[in-house]
């Protein structure tokens, strides 16, 4: 199913997002084209406009291919040469789709953008949780301006405590950082009773959702 025309940015800031799940399923039928909202579409959405209003840049791709032509445009509208990719797996697919705009041997310091998955999207605040190698590069000082960030749509929490829970699973010993575009996290701050890094960084985060397994 093809939701492009459901979390462009556009179709995102026009769309008001009600507390109430049931009202919020009816506004989004239409765009769904009358298929069956599912609870986890709901949190895509949220996370979307939450994440747009704080200032990020969201897309949707639903392959490989499009992820490609959308990242080749992204590069041209900007000026850019280079990205610097952290993914061995995004690596792979750069490779196969020829997309030279991410080379081996360019460094850090000298690219334009950099690349990396993430471990959550928060719905209900916006906000991208990193796995620990994520988060120890992006805060370099040498970090470039502009951050692209890949996910999926399995990687939907709720909130932040449900990011924390998994991210504990996953990462025991090991703190969780969080790239927080309007200070939404002071909010959570008092419910939480462990150490969360603040990975904000750059001037610009991107976030391309994609459907198609990396």
């Amino acid at each position: 199913m093809s939701r492009k025309g459901v979390i462009t940015t556009r179709v995102l800031k026009e769309m008001e997002l009600p507390q109430q799940e049931e009202s919020l399923k009816s506004k989004l039928r239409i765009a769904y084209a009358n298929e069956e909202i599912t609870a986890r579409q709901i949190l895509e959405v949220q996370f979307a406009k939450n994440f747009i209003n704080a200032g990020g840049k969201f897309n949707y791709s639903a392959t490989h291919k499009e992820l490609i032509d959308d990242l080749h445009a992204l590069c041209i509208d900007n000026r850019w040469k280079h990205i610097y990719c952290l993914e061995n797996e995004l690596k792979d697919v750069f490779v196969e789709h020829q997309f030279k705009r991410s080379l081996r041997d360019i460094p850090l310091d000298k690219s334009n953008a950099g690349i990396m998955f993430c471990e959550w999207l928060i719905a209900d605040s916006g906000m991208i949780m990193l796995a620990p190698k994520q988060s120890a590069c992006s805060r370099l000082p040498i970090f470039p301006d502009s951050l692209i960030i890949v996910a999926k749509p399995n990687q939907m929490a709720r909130n932040i405590y449900d990011a924390l829970e998994n991210f504990d699973t996953l990462y025991d010993g090991d703190l969780p950082s969080v790239i927080d575009l309007d200070n939404r996290f002071k909010d959570y701050e008092e419910g939480i009773n462990q150490v969360v890094l603040d990975a904000t960084n750059t001037k610009n985060v991107y976030l391309f959702m994609t459907d198609e397994v990396i």
